[in-house]
């Protein structure tokens, strides 16, 4: 599920059902009424992202669709488990294997890919000005700068336990 910066719109997909289907829920009162609904069958994906603006909504497997669902708009080349929209720099981060892949998400062409340490990599989530990704491996949580010139660079970000832990 993902909602929209406005907090009016919800998005859901069911990934553990075949053909997935994609939902939109009006959010703006207590009771979620759906209000759209992708054409059946042609989704993929098990993570979504929406822009900032309300105006795309994105699967973490290759797809881009307009706002009311009703037009795939795109594709790129990347299909994940996880995906994360990063709206400062306009660019979509895809787990993908052992690889973070990088994809513009105005015109959904591959800007670059980095491997990651381990055997398994988790979650990608970026901070709210773009500069830094963090994605969970089970090597330990990594860092990609992303005002890197040339491309984003990997660092191991350290690890801060609580205390008393």
């Amino acid at each position: 599920m993902v909602i929209t910066a406005d907090n009016n719109t919800l998005y859901a997909t069911e990934p553990d059902f075949s053909p997935q289907e994609i939902y939109r829920f009006d959010v703006t009162t207590d009771t979620p009424v759906k209000n759209a609904q992708g054409p059946w069958g042609r989704v993929s994906g098990t993570t979504l992202a929406v822009r900032g603006d309300g105006s795309m909504l994105y699967t973490s497997c290759q797809q881009a669709w307009s706002a009311d669902l009703s037009t795939q708009v795109g594709t790129f080349a990347a299909c994940g488990r996880e995906l994360e929209y990063v709206p400062a720099i306009e660019r979509l981060f895809v787990t993908v294997g052992l690889n973070v892949v990088e994809v513009n998400a105005l015109d959904f062409s591959v800007v670059a890919s980095f491997p990651l340490p381990g055997t398994a990599v988790g979650v990608a989530r970026a901070d709210r000005a773009g500069a830094t990704l963090y994605v969970s491996t089970d090597a330990g949580l990594m860092a990609l700068d992303l005002t890197a010139v040339g491309g984003a660079r990997p660092t191991r970000a350290p690890i801060r336990r609580a205390p008393g832990r």
